[in-house]
């Protein structure tokens, strides 16, 4: 019985160790790219869509091939 509740201590105690900071990446991500997202609608909400970007093409494919 003690080597079944040591193997379940050391189970536990591994997916806590690993469990964790997999939890917190994974909250983290979430939370940054919900921020992120807000912060694109803001921009296209002050700004608006602009077919001006700065010269910016978006293909370089193009740039390179000139």
């Amino acid at each position: 019985m003690d080597g079944l509740l040591l193997t379940l201590g050391v189970i536990g105690l591994f997916l806590l160790r690993v469990g964790v900071p997999v939890l917190v990446l994974i909250v983290l991500g979430y939370a940054i790219d919900r921020w992120q997202s807000r912060r694109e609608a803001e921009i296209e909400r002050l700004y608006g869509q602009h077919s001006d970007n700065g010269g910016y093409s978006g293909d370089t494919a193009h740039a390179h091939a000139r």
